[in-house]
């Protein structure tokens, strides 16, 4: 069953989904037809677990995020070219005091203003942010527990949208 669907904000005709039983597919003709990139019963590069969200790169349609449900693996994985014939999928969660908490992981969200290198995920116990996504040094990227700091209650967070916002005096 599918759980997330997103359009690439940069390429209409590309679209991907990910499922409940942890098979992400990629459309590239406005989801006419569809290529399974990732099938964890045939590839064990991510965890054999629930895809729960979804996020593709603003500025590059090949360039997706998803987030991983349970306990024990990474939540956060990237794979930087969903086109690549072998295709990579990074664990993204950081490692050591920085790292995402070891919970479900259940939305991720890019900024509009760097998408790159900012971006919050929504777990079981709030929300988590990273400055230096694709940056990250030996530890990989560098997790914050935002919710505080957002104004937000420490609860179950299942969807993150990033809103474009002016900026003020």
């Amino acid at each position: 069953a599918i759980g997330n669907i997103a359009v690439a904000p940069s390429d209409s005709t590309r679209v991907y989904t990910s499922s409940f039983d942890a098979e992400i597919w990629m459309s590239t003709d406005s989801g006419t037809s569809f290529t399974k990139i990732y099938d964890a019963k045939t590839d064990n590069t991510l965890p054999y677990r629930t895809t729960l969200g979804l996020s593709v790169n603003p500025t590059n349609p090949n360039d997706i995020v998803v987030t991983i449900a349970g306990s024990g693996t990474g939540h956060l994985y990237r794979c930087a070219n969903t086109r690549a014939i072998s295709r990579v999928w990074t664990d993204m969660s950081g490692k050591g005091s920085t790292k995402l908490p070891d919970i479900t992981a259940s939305t991720v969200e890019r900024d509009p203003f760097d998408p790159n290198n900012t971006v919050y995920v929504g777990t079981d116990v709030g929300v988590f942010m990273c400055t230096n996504f694709t940056t990250g040094g030996a530890n990989g990227p560098t997790w914050t527990n935002a919710t505080n700091p957002l104004g937000l209650p420490n609860a179950i967070v299942n969807h993150l949208q990033a809103v474009y916002s002016p900026t003020t005096g």
